[in-house]
C-alpha cells in the first residue's frame, strides 16, 4: 500500500502521534523504535471504551474484514454514475 505522503510528513505524523502519548519512541543504538500504546482509548469516541489496539487488530486481519464488507455482486455496493447535465 503506497500511502503518496513523504517521508517528512512521516516522521511529523509519528511526532504528533508521541506527543499525544500513542506512541513511545525508544532509542536503540543509532536507531528509534515505536511502541503503539495500544491499550489507549480511541480518540473522538465516547465512553472510551474502544481501544486503539481492537482497531489496529481489526485493520491488520483482512480475514477478520472480509464479514464485514459487502461482496461486488451486491446490488447495494453498485454505483450509479451522475448523468452530465446538459
Amino acid at each position: 500500500m503506497n500511502l503518496a505522503i513523504s517521508e517528512r510528513r512521516t516522521y511529523s505524523i509519528v511526532d504528533d502521534l508521541t506527543e499525544a502519548g500513542f506512541v513511545v519512541k525508544v532509542k536503540e543504538g543509532r536507531r528509534n523504535r515505536y511502541l503503539i500504546q495500544s491499550h489507549m482509548p480511541l480518540p473522538g469516541f465516547s465512553g472510551g471504551d474502544q481501544e486503539i489496539g481492537a482497531f489496529l487488530d481489526f485493520l491488520a486481519a483482512p480475514e477478520e474484514r472480509r464479514r464485514f464488507t459487502r461482496r461486488s455482486g451486491d446490488t447495494a455496493d453498485r454505483r450509479v454514475r451522475p448523468t452530465p447535465a446538459s
